[in-house]
């Protein structure tokens, strides 16, 4: 239980960083 706990919990810190990442692109873009 700990154990996937702690790789669900990486797997959604690392998601939200790709998300965050990919919405600056978006936002680079648009912004020009």
């Amino acid at each position: 239980m700990e154990l996937s706990g702690d790789v669900s919990s990486a797997a959604l810190e690392n998601a939200m960083k790709g998300h965050i990442l990919a919405k600056g692109e978006l936002v680079g873009l648009y912004g020009r």
